[in-house]
């Protein structure tokens, strides 16, 4: 099972790359498998087609980056400290996962960004940190 877990990160990092390093539009099925290593047949094991794999590449990554703001934004001190907080996390996390922030950033600014930003999965995601800082005080 590690295997399969492991194939399915390593389709997604793949997207992530190739989206990064040469844009939205560069991403096909067998571009991913000669960059992972994998064949076209195991990535269709793990995604239905193109959309499937980069917006499920999008939602995890989203996740990552939130949740990495949530556990790094300070609990205590002013809105000004805590806000001070949000944004030292979004650099941190940009400099620790250059990738995965710049993937995000990519998608925002790609044609898929419309699809994505319909599902209320998607705005769900974003808006979970700024909720979460919200609740606290900020």
């Amino acid at each position: 099972m590690a295997n399969k877990s492991n194939n399915r990160t390593l389709i997604m990092d793949a997207v992530a790359k190739i989206i990064t390093n040469d844009g939205y539009g560069s991403v096909s099925m067998s571009q991913v498998a000669k960059l992972t290593g994998l064949s076209v047949a195991t990535a269709y094991n793990y995604f239905t087609n193109k959309q499937d794999m980069i917006i499920t590449t999008y939602h995890e990554a989203c996740e990552r980056l939130n949740q990495y703001i949530i556990d790094h934004v300070s609990k205590n001190g002013a809105p000004d400290v805590k806000l001070a907080s949000y944004m030292h996390a979004i650099y941190d996390f940009s400099k620790i996962q250059p990738t995965t922030f710049l993937f995000t950033n990519s998608i925002f600014n790609s044609p898929i960004n419309r699809e994505i930003s319909q599902s209320d999965q998607w705005i769900d995601s974003i808006m979970q940190p700024w909720i979460k800082i919200a609740r606290d005080g900020i």
